[in-house]
Formats: structure tokens, sequence, C-alpha cells
């Protein structure tokens, strides 16, 4: 096998293990997170349904608005794999752009399963409370930061 296929190998086992280790921790949250679990003053665990985008942006109770946002994000992810697979093709380094596929389709897939996506994980210093996420977003979020560094570094 070339060393191209090798890291679509590679690419692959890290989009199964970001979505799996997504999935597992929202299933343990949703078993477990009854209640509030404090950790210690910087972190807590409170489940928490977000029907809109990160910090409960664009939050619709309604089917329309949240179906339409829905689709939105996945013409987002659409465009990104495209991206990506460009990228790949022209034999770039991608891993940022797995990092953020990985995390939006596990919150796409909490959208299609529960009607909005499981956020549990809550960091709070003082009267300062971030808004609440998961391993999902973190993945999303340091997929972003890699592409920003390697667009950068171009």
């Amino acid at each position: 096998m070339s060393k191209r296929y090798d890291s679509l190998l590679g690419y692959f086992g890290l989009t199964v293990a970001v979505v799996g280790l997504d999935r597992i921790s929202k299933a343990v949250a949703l078993r477990y997170l009854t209640n509030s679990y404090v950790v210690n003053p910087y972190i807590s665990f409170d489940l928490v349904m977000n029907r809109g985008i990160s910090w409960s942006l664009f939050h619709s109770a309604g089917t329309v608005g949240f179906v339409a946002l829905s689709v939105i994000i996945m013409i987002i992810i659409g465009a990104l794999m495209v991206h990506a697979i460009r990228k790949w093709y022209a034999g770039e380094w991608v891993i940022g752009e797995i990092f953020t596929l990985a995390g939006a389709l596990s919150n796409v897939f909490d959208r299609a399963l529960y009607g909005g996506v499981i956020d549990f994980i809550v960091l709070s210093v003082s009267d300062w409370t971030w808004p609440v996420f998961n391993i999902a977003d973190c993945s999303i979020v340091l997929g972003i930061a890699i592409m920003f560094v390697t667009l950068y570094r171009k």
C-alpha cells in the first residue's frame, strides 16, 4: 500500500477514535448524569440538550428552525469534506480537517438521534462559567486551531 493510502487509514482511525470517544462519553452522561456532578471548583458535569450551535446560538424549540439549522450544518460539513478530499489528493496534511469533521459528525448524530446535541462538561473560574460542551466540541476547536496554524505556516 502506498504512503498516501496509509495516511488515509490513519485519518480513518482518528475519525473512529474521536467519534467513538465522544459517543461513549455522551452515553455515560445520558446514563449517569441525572444531577449535576461537581468535581472541583473548576470542572463539573451537567447534562444539557443543545438545539442550537456553539453557546446555544440559534437555539430553536421549533422543528422548522432546528431542521433548517441542521441542514445548514450538514452543508458546511459536506463543503469541509470536499475541501479535505481535495487537499488529501494534493498530498497535503488534513489532520485539522479530520478533527473538525469527526467532532461535527458526532454532533450531527446527536441531532438525528436525540433532537439536539448532548453537552455535559462545565468549566468555571470564580463567577465565570464557560458554556457547556462535549468531546466533539473539543475536537472541532482543536481541528480549527490546527487548520489556522497550518494556513499561517504557509
